[in-house]
């Protein structure tokens, strides 16, 4: 087997919600636990009509903002100039040994699929995952045809496991 795919060049908002999407579903039961330990926290001291104190009234602000200061992260992160090679166009080269990226600048990345742990499917495509944090974005569009992408996903669906 051997299929090439059209050029592919990652946009800074997708990369940015894929790497969202994946944060906060991995901690959805941290989140989950500080807004109903804030939420009882209010409860009490609206159930015994204490004053709120600056301490407390901080420490409540910060857990809810948390959030959205990992989102202004997470956007700064995707803007670095350290991640352009993300946003750099590039073919994919999927073969029955590995999987091959050439950039746009010559320079080629293989990735035995020996190598690759499992993939989650998302909307639009693909993440591979070398590591626990770290992936491959192939999405669904830079694929041929229809049949180059059923081939594609027979391909992954015997050889690596599915994650959630």
């Amino acid at each position: 087997m051997q299929i090439q795919t059209n050029p592919f060049r990652m946009k800074r908002d997708e990369y940015f919600r894929i790497l969202v999407r994946n944060y906060f579903r991995r901690r959805l039961w941290f989140y989950t636990l500080i807004y109903s330990f804030t939420a009882l926290l209010i409860g009490l001291h609206v159930a015994t009509k204490t004053e709120f104190q600056p301490g407390f009234l901080f420490f409540i602000i910060f857990l809810l903002l948390l959030p959205f200061f990992y989102l202004v992260w997470f956007w700064r992160y995707t803007g670095s100039k350290e991640n352009e090679i993300f946003y750099r166009e590039r073919v994919f080269t999927i073969t029955d040994d590995f999987l091959e990226a050439t950039l746009d600048d010559g320079s080629i990345d293989k990735t035995r699929w020996q190598n690759i742990l499992h993939y989650k499917r998302i909307k639009g495509g693909y993440l591979l995952y070398i590591s626990k944090q770290q992936f491959v974005y192939i999405a669904e569009s830079i694929f041929k045809n229809a049949d180059e992408l059923k081939e594609f996903e027979t391909f992954i669906t015997s050889r690596l496991k599915r994650v959630k």
